[in-house]
């Protein structure tokens, strides 16, 4: 492993932070989980049930200190972390049974588990991809950002350099639009 000094790559703090942790430093992997605990527990929580998601999230933390070797520093963090939280709940729902072990690792809607209702449903899957395809790029973002990534409003809003008030506009805004198309389906 480089030592972090030498690496050069990683501008994003969190970035940095994690590299130390991966390193050994106790102090920068507890800092990391603070700032990452709420997004990683939000992507565990909308793939198990409440009654496993602590033991899942943990898991999740074992697989950061294991594999963290793997994160390559020129490449983004978040959505790294992202990945490593789907892979390891879709891989607990495999293990009960409860997802076809030929899934992907939740990178996009496909892969994502249906809520019960008919959400999981192509047309409506289709309906959803055609409206965010068709929204401005920084609206896109933060669906994105909320929807497919779990952040609050307020933290899509810092993220993105907008108003939080901005955000739940365009949320609303999706949810409306999407409602109107799909015939005023929850």
């Amino acid at each position: 492993m480089e030592p972090l000094a030498q690496t050069g790559t990683a501008r994003d703090p969190s970035a940095v932070e994690f590299l130390r942790a991966r390193e050994g430093d106790g102090a920068a992997f507890a800092a990391f989980l603070a700032r990452y605990e709420g997004r990683l527990a939000r992507i565990v929580r909308a793939f198990v049930p409440p009654t496993d998601a602590e033991d899942v999230f943990q898991e999740v933390c074992l697989r950061l200190v294991a594999k963290g070797r793997l994160y390559d520093p020129s490449r983004p963090l978040v959505p790294w972390l992202d990945a490593v939280a789907r892979q390891v709940a879709a891989a607990w729902l495999r293990r009960r049974g409860r997802r076809p072990a030929d899934r992907s690792s939740g990178e996009d809607l496909d892969a994502l588990p249906a809520p019960s209702g008919g959400a999981g449903d192509p047309w409506v899957l289709d309906a959803v991809r055609e409206y965010v395809a068709g929204r401005p790029a920084r609206e896109r973002e933060a669906l994105r950002l909320v929807l497919g990534n779990g952040l609050t409003q307020r933290e899509a809003a810092a993220q993105l350099g907008v108003p939080s008030g901005t955000v739940a506009g365009w949320l609303a805004r999706a949810v409306r639009m999407l409602r109107e198309r799909l015939g005023g389906s929850p």
